[in-house]
C-alpha cells in the first residue's frame, strides 16, 4: 500500500485515536508525526497487506507508550517540571484547558502513589505503563476478572482520593475548566 494511500486513508482516524489517549492536541500531533516517520521508515517490513492497519494502531499504540514512559522519566528526574510547565499560562501552544488538564494529570501519579499496594501496581502496570489487564493478570497469577476488578477499584479510589481534595469542573468534550480545593493539605496545592 503506498504511503500517501496509507496517510489519506488513517490520517484522522489516527489522529482521533491518538488524541483520546493524550491530554493535549499539540501531543497528539506529535506523537502522530512520529507515528507516520515509522510507517515512513518500517512500512516495507508488513509482508500482508490485510495487516496493516492492525500494524498501523500498534505503531500509534507504541509512541503513545514511549511517550507516557518519556514523561514518567521527566517526570521523576524533575517532578517540578510538569506543575512549572502547567502554570504557564502565557506558553502560546497551549491554552488555560489544556495547562488545567496538564496540571490535574499531573497529580495523579502521586495520588496513586497512595493507594493500597494492590491498587496501586495495579493501576501502574496498567494505566502508566500501559499494559493490559491480562498481563496484569498473568504477573500476578489471579485470574482476569480479579485482574479487572483490582485496576476498575484502584480507578474508583484515584477518583475519590481526587474529588476529596478538589472540586473539578470539565466542560462537555470532558476538559478541565477549572477546580477548587476542598482541603487544605490535599494534592492540589499549587
Amino acid at each position: 500500500m503506498e504511503q500517501n494511500l496509507i496517510w489519506s486513508q488513517f490520517n484522522d482516524s489516527l489522529f482521533r485515536f491518538i488524541l483520546g489517549k493524550v491530554a493535549t492536541t499539540q501531543d497528539a500531533e506529535d506523537i502522530l508525526q512520529n507515528v507516520f516517520i515509522k510507517i515512513h521508515t518500517q512500512l516495507s517490513s508488513v509482508k500482508d497487506e490485510e495487516k496493516i492497519q492492525a500494524w498501523i494502531f500498534k505503531v500509534a499504540r507504541n509512541e503513545i507508550v514511549d511517550f507516557y514512559k518519556k514523561r514518567e522519566k521527566d517526570i521523576r528526574e524533575n517532578p517540578n517540571s510538569l506543575l512549572e510547565f502547567s502554570r504557564n499560562t502565557d506558553n502560546p501552544t497551549l491554552d488555560n484547558d489544556e495547562n488545567l488538564n496538564l496540571l490535574v494529570s499531573s497529580w495523579l501519579l502521586e495520588m496513586t502513589e497512595s493507594l493500597p499496594n494492590h491498587y496501586k501496581e495495579a493501576l501502574l502496570y496498567t494505566d502508566f505503563h500501559n499494559h493490559t489487564q491480562k498481563e496484569l493478570a498473568e504477573k500476578l497469577g489471579i485470574s482476569l476478572s480479579g485482574a479487572k476488578s483490582r485496576v476498575q477499584r484502584g480507578r474508583v479510589k484515584l477518583k475519590d482520593i481526587l474529588l476529596e481534595c478538589c472540586s473539578i469542573e470539565l466542560d462537555k468534550t470532558g476538559n478541565v475548566i477549572n477546580y477548587t480545593k476542598n482541603k487544605r493539605d490535599c494534592f492540589c496545592d499549587s
